[in-house]
């Protein structure tokens, strides 16, 4: 299929609009502003960015709309495009009109692999693709145009909503509920145990069980190596839109609302609730039995150990402190030791030690 910039317009009107030059340009596919090729379009979110690319052999540019009196633009002989946000046409014109559909294409020809482990109760879609080695148990229900990976078990009664592709190697636990056009990506969890034991006297640990499951609601993505586990009575819920960055960890009665960020290594303890519309950085670590309110941000390496309930703030820091205080913390962290020195330099000639 050809894409040309009059296509790319009349798709997203309201993201990109002509500045200069000729609709008809055809255009390859989107590439990185520092590896451009002729007849790619590259997308420029930020001004330095600008000289260099006039220079380049891309056959089209987006820049922002703040950007489009760059005085390098005068000399491009590209066709130019204007953008309130290039990084937002970027993700949005790539999906659209320069999709990656290799993965779509099944197995050999084969929608649905022979080597693929199917209970007779299970109900697949009839445009579902189930790659080989696939283990799907009793009452699994498959909906439209879904992809199971190859290797990857979906044990029984669980649900995986229209458009959902799930990699290969991925583990999802009975009863889980995924719901559409969901991404889940490999050697990930999905739905297991949590870690909760009673003990007795003599300190053995005695495993409690899990009633309830684990619900994922539509447009989520959940990155490789993550484990998300199952409610202990009630269901863990991951809400509409939330990302999830890879190796992260959200433990039994996990309540995530809806539109979060959550970056690598991530972690959850047992019961936490997290509202809507919240930025976690990586490495943040939240402790049980936390209530996070709407609209945070959290830098990288946050400690949490309290409920915060302060939309449109920043926090960092350990313990937990508004951005502003952390970054002051963390500043002066580096001067202790002669903090330290002068400090016992003045309690000696004080006559206190």
């Amino acid at each position: 299929m050809t894409v040309t910039v009059a296509d790319i317009i009349k798709s997203f009107p309201k993201l990109v609009h002509l500045l200069r030059g000729d609709p008809r340009t055809e255009v390859l596919r989107p590439r990185s502003p520092t590896a451009p090729e002729a007849g790619c379009i590259v997308f420029l979110n930020e001004r330095r960015l600008i000289k260099d690319a006039v220079g380049g052999p891309a056959s089209v540019l987006v820049v922002s709309d703040a950007d489009a009196d760059d005085e390098a633009l005068a000399g491009a002989q590209q066709t130019l495009l204007g953008s309130p946000s290039p990084e937002l046409a970027l993700a949005l014109v790539a999906r659209a009109l320069f999709p990656v559909t290799i993965y779509k294409q099944g197995f050999d020809g084969s929608r649905v692999h022979a080597s693929a482990v199917i209970s007779e109760s299970a109900h697949i879609s009839d445009d579902a693709v189930v790659g080989p080695n696939a283990v799907l148990g009793a009452n699994v229900r498959i909906d439209g145009a879904c992809i199971i990976g190859a290797n990857t078990t979906v044990e029984a009664d669980a649900v995986i909503g229209e458009g959902s592709h799930i990699h290969a190697n991925v583990f999802i636990a009975h009863g889980t509920v995924i719901g559409k056009r969901c991404e889940i990506h490999p050697t990930t969890s999905l739905g297991t145990e949590g870690f909760g034991y009673a003990h007795d006297e003599q300190f053995n640990h005695y495993r409690h069980m899990h009633y309830g499951r684990l619900v994922i609601e539509d447009d989520v993505h959940v990155g490789a190596g993550v484990t998300i586990d199952r409610g202990h009575f009630v269901d863990s819920v991951i809400g509409r839109g939330t990302k999830i960055d890879n190796h992260c960890h959200l433990a039994h009665n996990i309540q995530v609302g809806k539109n979060c960020l959550m970056v690598a290594d991530f972690i959850a303890a047992g019961t936490v609730a997290i509202g809507d519309n919240n930025v976690f950085g990586g490495r943040t670590g939240i402790s049980d039995h936390v209530t996070i309110g709407d609209n945070m941000q959290f830098t990288a390496l946050t400690s949490i150990f309290k409920d915060i309930n302060e939309p449109g703030k920043a926090f960092g820091g350990h313990p937990v402190q508004p951005v502003k205080d952390y970054l002051k913390s963390s500043a002066s962290i580096t001067h202790l030791p002669s903090i330290r020195k002068n400090v016992a330099r003045i309690m000696r000639k004080l006559g206190m030690t």
